[in-house]
């Protein structure tokens, strides 16, 4: 009798060996693309926190700018004035400046800049925006003022004012004076996250006013 016998090469693979193998490659597969998921998921967050921190550093830097060049107007015209925004008060700000932009025009020298905080249709993507405006001082005629947009994407804002040894949420044009420092505090959408930015500016002006 012979005996016939069979190597296991010329047998080819079994369903349940196929299937195994089959099952490791989607689960290597799946752990690779969680991996992949999750590396684009985080570079996308850093470059949102990326956008929205550059986004308030120059907002920051022109209001400071500005603020540093704050000029103490006599009158109610141009006289210093902000609001902070607590309670139902919407937060603005007004005050007289040397560091005007060509958006000013081109008569004077001092420009009259408001800072005003606006609500954006839901159809828009809702939350708030930041809109400046900004006319000469000294024109003798009313000039209209050309508010623009300077910072979307804004969850929240608030002012506030250092005089009188405190900080104070309201700043009267009344006062006829201007605060020693100004502090913002603006918070905006970084995708899914909301990051607060908070920073102060001195107005030196203000410490030669009688």
């Amino acid at each position: 009798m012979t005996m016939v016998t069979t190597r296991r090469g010329d047998a080819g693979f079994t369903l349940l060996e196929i299937l195994v193998a089959v099952t490791i490659v989607v689960l290597v597969l799946g752990s690779i693309y969680g991996v992949f998921t999750g590396i684009s998921r985080a570079r996308d967050r850093v470059e949102q926190r990326g956008g929205a921190g550059h986004q308030a550093r120059v907002v920051f830097d022109r209001i400071g700018r500005e603020l540093r060049s704050a000029y103490p107007l006599a009158g109610s015209v141009g006289a210093f004035s902000g609001s902070g925004g607590a309670g139902s008060t919407p937060p603005t700000l007004s005050f007289a400046t040397i560091a005007g932009t060509p958006a000013g025009g081109a008569h004077g020298g001092i420009r009259l800049v408001r800072y005003e905080l606006a609500t954006v249709p839901e159809s828009a993507g809702g939350g708030y925006e930041l809109r400046r405006s900004e006319v000469p001082a000294f024109l003798g005629t009313a000039a209209p003022e050309q508010a623009s947009r300077l910072l979307a994407g804004i969850s929240a804002l608030r002012w506030r004012f250092y005089g009188d040894n405190a900080w104070q949420d309201e700043w009267p044009a009344s006062s006829g004076r201007l605060p020693q420092a100004v502090e913002l505090t603006l918070s905006l959408q970084a995708g899914s996250e909301t990051l607060p930015f908070v920073s102060a500016f001195a107005l030196p002006l203000a410490a030669r006013q009688p």
